[in-house]
């Protein structure tokens, strides 16, 4: 999924990693279980790299969604994976801008 085409009308390539237009989205329910599991495995320092890079925050947690948020229009396409080809939601926004959501000179 190297591309996301904007309704309207703008490319989002995504191509780059870490990508300026994409955020992690988690539940507060799966934070609490992140932190929870993060305590468990804090007994050594190799526990813990595998807990975070693995386990944890890696692609194999569902609970962690891709979001990516559109310079242009402030759409905002989420995904339940950041693997997954299409979104399982998309929001136009109704005030304000998505700005927040994008890195430093990604517009």
């Amino acid at each position: 999924m190297p591309k996301i085409n904007c309704a309207c009308g703008n490319v989002l390539n995504i191509s780059e990693l870490p990508s300026p237009y994409g955020s992690k989205v988690i539940s507060e329910r799966d934070f609490d279980q992140i932190r929870d599991q993060l305590m468990a495995n804090s007994g050594s320092p190799q526990a813990l790299r595998k807990a975070v890079y693995e386990d944890i925050l890696g692609f194999r947690n569902r609970g962690i969604k891709q979001a990516y948020v559109c310079p242009q229009c402030w759409r905002l396409y989420l995904f339940a994976s950041a693997s997954d080809e299409q979104p399982v939601a998309v929001w136009q926004l109704e005030k304000g801008d998505g700005s927040i959501l994008l890195s430093p000179g990604a517009q």
